[in-house]
């Protein structure tokens, strides 16, 4: 049975085992403490999301359904310009301030127009749902469906590489 790279246990270097597997027949500790700081690292996310929905429709009073592709768009935008060589943390804060600024624009031309002509709520809500839609679809169009990562820079320099042994003299 040929072996797919990265599946069952191979020889040293072959790339054999999961992520994690230490030889004794499941992930270690190591696989654990990823798994947790991944959960919380994704709840932090959503709780985030949660608040600013929550705000957003104590502001306004209906449910933007597009809110989840501002947070997309902001980050791919923060993605797009740490791919062009900014720093990840002010590509961060100025992707923040340009999403904020776009939701301002799009309340203002966009949403503002229906409730000052008082349209019942359940027009705003599909008025948000197309927008999600097509904010999901430009950002598809424009990123592609592949995962990104972004550069974020090193805190701790790597380790000195070892200096070679003295050499020894033949007595």
């Amino acid at each position: 049975v040929p072996r797919l790279p990265g599946r069952g246990r191979g020889a040293p270097g072959e790339g054999g085992g999961a992520a994690g597997d230490h030889g004794g027949g499941g992930p270690g500790m190591g696989g654990l403490a990823l798994s947790f700081g991944f959960g919380l690292i994704t709840a932090s996310v959503l709780a985030l999301a949660a608040v600013g929905l929550s705000r957003q429709f104590g502001v306004t009073n209906y449910i933007n359904f597009a809110y989840g592709e501002f947070l997309t768009l902001g980050a791919y935008l923060a993605w797009t310009l740490n791919h062009f060589g900014i720093n990840i943390y002010v590509s961060i804060a100025v992707a923040a301030l340009a999403i904020g600024v776009f939701g301002v624009l799009l309340n203002q031309f966009l949403l503002k127009p229906f409730t000052k002509k008082g349209v019942p709520l359940l027009f705003l809500l599909l008025v948000t749902f197309g927008l999600s839609l097509f904010l999901s679809n430009l950002i598809l169009a424009l990123s592609g469906p592949n995962f990104k990562r972004p550069d974020i820079p090193h805190q701790v320099p790597p380790p000195p590489a070892p200096s070679p042994p003295p050499p020894t003299h033949p007595p």
